[in-house]
């Protein structure tokens, strides 16, 4: 697994978790929080287009990667769908 080059924010008893978002551009920004919203399989999507998830700081590593990963892969399975559906209009006009 890659280790990212990140500084890990000081996490309080009253903020306990990490909250990290990912942007459009791929730019990761980090928070102290106190919702936790579901570490591994969890997360969220924000109207603003970031997504992310919270963790305990020292799984912080592991969770960003488990995060993009996920979101590669549901990509790709979107692309994967549409190339499908493009093939099936492109044989009407063939």
């Amino acid at each position: 697994m890659k280790k990212l080059n990140i500084d890990i924010p000081k996490t309080t008893p009253e903020y306990p978790y990490v909250e990290f978002r990912i942007n459009e551009n791929g730019e990761i920004f980090l928070n102290t929080t106190d919702s936790w919203w579901g570490g591994v399989g969890g997360g969220f999507m924000s109207s603003d287009g970031t997504y992310g998830n919270t963790c305990l700081p020292e799984e912080l590593n592991g969770c960003i990667v488990d995060t993009v990963t996920g979101k590669i892969k549901k990509i790709e399975k979107h692309i994967s769908e549409l190339q499908k559906q493009v093939k099936k209009l492109k044989s009407i006009i063939e």
